[in-house]
């Protein structure tokens, strides 16, 4: 069964520039996994950019698509590199030095 979305989440996501129709969706699909969520609206993006009517001129849809794309590569080059980021065990901060946990609360 679809999980309900939570608001703080669909918010991020609407926050990165997603409508709040299919990042709600996304959520709902995705189990409240935000990673997941994204990677769900990367692909419809891409899937409705390579299935639209090709043009023959590079008129401002065009345009609009290649500015959509570029955002999109930019948003998925983020969240890999905030996944690369988060430590996969919840003790680790316990290993983490003072002066790091220092920085990071200030």
């Amino acid at each position: 069964s679809l999980v309900e979305p939570d608001n703080n989440l669909l918010n991020e996501l609407v926050a990165m520039g997603y409508p709040p129709e299919p990042a709600r969706n996304a959520l709902r699909l995705a189990g409240n996994q935000i990673s997941g969520a994204v990677d769900l609206l990367a692909i419809a993006a891409s899937q409705a950019f390579y299935y639209s009517n090709p043009s023959t001129s590079a008129d401002p849809a065009t345009k609009k698509k290649d500015a959509v794309l570029k955002r999109l590569r930019k948003r998925e080059l983020a969240l890999n590199r905030l996944r690369t980021a988060i430590r996969p065990e919840e003790d680790d901060y316990l290993s983490t030095p003072l002066t790091e946990e220092e920085q990071f609360l200030a």
